[in-house]
């Protein structure tokens, strides 16, 4: 089903964009004081890197391995590079986290908890004071693990489109 060069090139364009999606957030981190795992950040990163990566590695399959390429093919390689981009960043984050980064995730849960005790009374008002403090507590529930999984997840559905997008615009 996989050919080599379909998985060389999703292996390629998917750890580049994972690595440069991990220094993009370190950059952030470092020079500005915002937490990788905040949503400006995750927002930030997945909608510049994941279709510049995607795109990328399929026009390269195209113009130098397939140029007959199918809607099928274009498809697989992009969605495996989002996949491959997604894990290898959520990795490197949650090795980060846990060898250097400890605070990163009670900050998130600080930052979350501030923002859930801001809107209060519109969150009470649409979901019930019930959901609204089962939201506060999964809030401070949070740990690396969940928040890199997190990350795949958002990735992954923001790619998913993004390879349909990529393999129409690509195919022959």
């Amino acid at each position: 089903m996989l050919d080599k060069s379909t998985v060389n090139v999703s292996l390629t364009y998917g750890l580049l964009g994972g690595v440069v999606s991990f220094i993009y957030g370190l950059a952030i981190y470092f020079l500005y004081g915002q937490n990788p795992y905040s949503e400006q950040t995750e927002f930030s990163g997945t909608l510049i890197f994941v279709p510049a990566f995607v795109f990328l590695g399929v026009k390269y399959f195209k113009n130098y391995i397939d140029t007959e390429l199918s809607f099928k093919k274009a498809f697989t390689v992009a969605i495996l590079i989002v996949l491959i981009l997604a894990c290898s960043l959520a990795l490197l984050q949650l090795i980060f986290t846990l060898a250097f980064g400890g605070e990163l995730v009670s900050q998130f849960a600080n930052e979350a908890r501030g923002e859930l005790f801001q809107s209060k009374t519109e969150l009470v008002k649409s979901i019930g004071k019930e959901n609204y403090e089962m939201m506060v507590e999964e809030v401070g529930n949070r740990s690396a693990l969940s928040l890199s999984l997190k990350q795949v997840t958002l990735r992954f559905l923001v790619g998913f489109f993004i390879s349909i997008v990529s393999a129409v615009f690509f195919r022959k």
